[in-house]
């Protein structure tokens, strides 16, 4: 199945896979389909996912 999972969207974006499954998670992105458990999207994500904010955590004091 073509399409991009969580690790190779991490990778577009050059952040953790955790947080790229938490921005598609925001933007109510579905995934385009299933490679046996791996979730699967279209690559066009990437870009919509890039604008999401990137609030994080807030600093300690």
């Amino acid at each position: 199945m073509e399409g991009m999972n969580v690790n190779e969207i991490g990778a577009a974006l050059g952040i953790h896979p955790k947080a790229a499954k938490t921005r598609l998670r925001t933007k109510g992105i579905k995934p385009i389909g299933y490679d046996g458990p791996t979730a699967k999207y279209d690559p066009a994500v990437v870009e919509l996912i890039r604008e999401v904010s990137k609030g994080g955590r807030p600093k300690k004091k």
